[in-house]
């Protein structure tokens, strides 16, 4: 069925029991804290989202969005995003329900991406 949008922008919510989970871990940058951030809370809000932004079109009068739509090769995907992180060790207690422990990190992370989706050589290794 196709998905009409009505907000004026559309938003994923982040957080440990969502569709979209998130976590920051500093792989090679701190590699001796050991610590991974789960997102308890945030958002990802899309400016671009390919052919279906519709920016200039009030939202209620806006066309509806195909189940089976994708963002083509040569579209834009910008974005702004906001992630309230914890301390994964907190969160994965909290899950498990057993005794949480002190929190060794947490914060927020705000910031955006902007990029043209392309596709890259047909031989390109990926990690």
């Amino acid at each position: 069925m196709p998905v009409a949008m009505t907000a004026p922008r559309p938003r994923i919510h982040l957080g440990p029991l969502e569709f979209l989970t998130s976590s920051l871990s500093l792989m090679f940058t701190c590699n001796k804290a050991r610590l991974v951030g789960d997102a308890v809370d945030g958002y990802v809000e899309f400016l671009d989202f390919g052919s279906a932004a519709q920016p200039d079109v009030p939202p209620e009068m806006r066309a509806v969005v195909d189940p089976d739509f994708k963002v083509n090769f040569g579209e834009r995907l910008h974005a702004n995003f906001h992630v309230v992180l914890q301390d994964g060790t907190v969160v994965g207690a909290i899950m498990d329900r057993i005794p949480v422990p002190a929190p060794r990190m947490g914060g927020t992370l705000d910031g955006y991406f902007d990029f043209d989706l392309d596709r890259g050589r047909a031989a390109q290794p990926f990690p």
